[in-house]
Protein backbone atom coordinates (compact mmCIF):
# COMPACT_ATOMS: atom_id res chain seq x y z
CA UNK A 1 0.00 0.00 0.00
CA UNK A 2 2.65 2.38 0.80
CA UNK A 3 4.52 1.93 -2.58
CA UNK A 4 0.92 2.36 -4.47
CA UNK A 5 0.94 5.99 -2.37
CA UNK A 6 4.28 6.60 -3.09
CA UNK A 7 3.74 6.35 -6.71
CA UNK A 8 0.63 7.94 -6.44
CA UNK A 9 2.58 11.04 -5.14
CA UNK A 10 5.54 10.82 -7.74
CA UNK A 11 3.08 10.86 -10.68
CA UNK A 12 1.36 14.15 -9.05
CA UNK A 13 4.62 15.53 -8.93
CA UNK A 14 5.95 14.90 -12.53
CA UNK A 15 1.92 15.83 -14.16
CA UNK A 16 2.46 19.27 -11.87
CA UNK A 17 5.72 19.92 -13.50
CA UNK A 18 4.47 18.69 -16.73
CA UNK A 19 1.37 20.78 -16.27
CA UNK A 20 2.77 24.22 -15.53
CA UNK A 21 3.02 26.94 -17.91
CA UNK A 22 5.54 27.81 -21.11
CA UNK A 23 8.70 28.97 -19.88
CA UNK A 24 9.59 32.27 -20.14
CA UNK A 25 12.89 31.04 -22.92
CA UNK A 26 15.11 31.20 -19.97
CA UNK A 27 17.30 28.10 -19.42
CA UNK A 28 17.72 27.67 -15.66
CA UNK A 29 20.32 25.21 -14.11
CA UNK A 30 20.29 22.72 -11.45
CA UNK A 31 17.60 20.50 -12.77
CA UNK A 32 17.09 17.28 -10.79
CA UNK A 33 15.24 14.77 -13.24
CA UNK A 34 16.30 14.25 -16.78
CA UNK A 35 13.75 13.39 -19.72
CA UNK A 36 15.96 10.11 -21.42
CA UNK A 37 15.47 9.90 -25.48
CA UNK A 38 16.93 7.36 -27.98
CA UNK A 39 18.10 8.51 -31.02
CA UNK A 40 20.06 6.41 -33.06
CA UNK A 41 22.43 4.43 -30.83
CA UNK A 42 22.56 7.55 -28.48
CA UNK A 43 20.58 7.96 -25.49
CA UNK A 44 20.02 12.03 -25.21
CA UNK A 45 18.70 13.89 -22.16
CA UNK A 46 17.32 17.19 -21.41
CA UNK A 47 16.79 18.66 -18.10
CA UNK A 48 12.43 18.62 -17.22
CA UNK A 49 12.30 22.17 -15.88
CA UNK A 50 14.04 23.12 -19.52
CA UNK A 51 11.06 21.65 -21.05
CA UNK A 52 7.91 23.67 -21.29
CA UNK A 53 5.81 20.47 -22.91
CA UNK A 54 6.38 16.92 -24.31
CA UNK A 55 4.24 15.68 -27.32
CA UNK A 56 3.18 13.10 -29.62
CA UNK A 57 3.17 13.95 -32.87
CA UNK A 58 0.41 12.90 -34.79
CA UNK A 59 1.05 15.24 -38.22
CA UNK A 60 3.89 16.71 -39.05
CA UNK A 61 3.72 18.52 -42.75
CA UNK A 62 7.46 18.82 -43.99
CA UNK A 63 9.32 21.89 -45.47
CA UNK A 64 10.50 21.59 -49.19
CA UNK A 65 14.12 23.07 -49.40
CA UNK A 66 14.51 23.71 -45.40
CA UNK A 67 17.60 22.83 -43.69
CA UNK A 68 17.87 18.85 -43.63
CA UNK A 69 17.60 19.33 -39.43
CA UNK A 70 14.10 21.13 -39.91
CA UNK A 71 11.79 17.91 -39.83
CA UNK A 72 8.60 20.14 -40.45
CA UNK A 73 5.76 21.76 -38.85
CA UNK A 74 3.45 20.97 -36.19
CA UNK A 75 -0.06 21.83 -34.65
CA UNK A 76 0.42 22.48 -30.87
CA UNK A 77 -2.45 23.88 -28.39
CA UNK A 78 -3.53 26.05 -32.04
CA UNK A 79 0.16 27.41 -32.54
CA UNK A 80 2.76 25.88 -35.48
CA UNK A 81 6.01 24.81 -34.25
CA UNK A 82 8.82 24.48 -35.62
CA UNK A 83 10.27 20.69 -35.31
CA UNK A 84 13.60 20.30 -35.03
CA UNK A 85 14.88 16.46 -36.08
CA UNK A 86 17.14 15.84 -32.99
CA UNK A 87 19.05 12.98 -34.96
CA UNK A 88 19.62 15.10 -37.90
CA UNK A 89 20.97 17.89 -36.24
CA UNK A 90 23.14 15.65 -34.49
CA UNK A 91 24.54 13.79 -37.37
CA UNK A 92 22.77 10.76 -37.33
CA UNK A 93 22.77 9.12 -40.96
CA UNK A 94 19.51 6.72 -40.51
CA UNK A 95 16.94 8.95 -39.23
CA UNK A 96 13.80 6.91 -37.74
CA UNK A 97 10.37 8.84 -37.77
CA UNK A 98 9.90 10.89 -35.30
CA UNK A 99 7.13 10.62 -32.98
CA UNK A 100 7.35 12.88 -29.92
CA UNK A 101 8.28 16.20 -29.57
CA UNK A 102 10.06 18.10 -26.57
CA UNK A 103 9.01 21.68 -26.71
CA UNK A 104 11.21 24.37 -25.51
CA UNK A 105 10.66 27.93 -25.98
CA UNK A 106 12.88 30.81 -26.59
CA UNK A 107 11.98 34.22 -26.57
CA UNK A 108 8.67 33.48 -26.26
CA UNK A 109 8.43 31.16 -29.57
CA UNK A 110 7.96 27.77 -28.94
CA UNK A 111 9.93 25.03 -31.09
CA UNK A 112 10.16 21.33 -30.52
CA UNK A 113 13.24 18.90 -30.78
CA UNK A 114 11.39 15.58 -32.56
CA UNK A 115 12.73 12.57 -31.24
CA UNK A 116 11.82 9.27 -32.25
CA UNK A 117 11.62 7.22 -28.87
CA UNK A 118 11.44 8.37 -24.97
CA UNK A 119 12.85 6.44 -22.53
CA UNK A 120 12.36 7.96 -19.88
CA UNK A 121 12.81 10.05 -16.28
CA UNK A 122 15.52 9.99 -14.50
CA UNK A 123 17.79 11.27 -12.13
CA UNK A 124 20.62 13.73 -13.14
CA UNK A 125 23.79 11.92 -12.82
CA UNK A 126 25.75 13.57 -14.92
CA UNK A 127 29.15 15.09 -14.59
CA UNK A 128 30.67 18.08 -17.04
CA UNK A 129 33.95 16.65 -18.69
CA UNK A 130 33.15 13.03 -18.59
CA UNK A 131 33.88 10.99 -21.83
CA UNK A 132 31.27 10.87 -24.22
CA UNK A 133 30.19 7.59 -25.27
CA UNK A 134 31.88 6.19 -28.81
CA UNK A 135 27.99 5.91 -29.93
CA UNK A 136 27.71 9.46 -30.55
CA UNK A 137 28.54 10.94 -33.93
CA UNK A 138 30.92 14.08 -33.94
CA UNK A 139 29.13 16.65 -34.68
CA UNK A 140 26.77 16.34 -32.11
CA UNK A 141 29.78 16.17 -29.05
CA UNK A 142 30.05 20.08 -29.05
CA UNK A 143 25.74 20.04 -27.94
CA UNK A 144 26.82 17.79 -24.76
CA UNK A 145 27.08 19.17 -21.79
CA UNK A 146 28.02 16.50 -19.54
CA UNK A 147 27.08 12.52 -19.15
CA UNK A 148 26.08 10.10 -16.67
CA UNK A 149 27.84 6.86 -15.59
CA UNK A 150 25.61 5.02 -17.86
CA UNK A 151 26.36 6.93 -20.72
CA UNK A 152 23.38 9.10 -21.17
CA UNK A 153 24.09 12.61 -22.62
CA UNK A 154 22.61 15.84 -20.97
CA UNK A 155 22.45 18.29 -24.03
CA UNK A 156 23.24 21.90 -23.66
CA UNK A 157 20.31 23.11 -24.55
CA UNK A 158 21.54 26.96 -24.98
CA UNK A 159 24.28 26.08 -27.15
CA UNK A 160 21.86 23.76 -29.42
CA UNK A 161 19.66 26.49 -29.70
CA UNK A 162 22.92 28.71 -30.75
CA UNK A 163 23.85 25.97 -33.23
CA UNK A 164 20.49 26.26 -34.83
CA UNK A 165 20.12 29.80 -35.01
CA UNK A 166 23.65 30.22 -37.05
CA UNK A 167 23.14 26.63 -38.98
CA UNK A 168 19.52 28.98 -40.04
CA UNK A 169 21.39 32.03 -41.42
CA UNK A 170 24.82 29.90 -42.72
CA UNK A 171 22.45 27.30 -45.03
CA UNK A 172 22.61 23.68 -44.42
CA UNK A 173 22.09 20.87 -46.21
CA UNK A 174 18.35 21.04 -47.54
CA UNK A 175 15.35 18.82 -47.63
CA UNK A 176 14.18 17.75 -51.14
Amino acid sequence: MSQLLSDIALLKRRAAALARPLSDGTFRAGGQELLVTLVGQARYAARLEALAAVVPLARLTRLPQAPRFIAGLAPLHGRIVTIVDLGALMGEVALPPIRFALILEINGEPFGLGVPALIGLEPDRSTPGAAIPAGVPEPARHLIEAVSPDGVCRLNLPRLVETLTSAETQGAPQNE
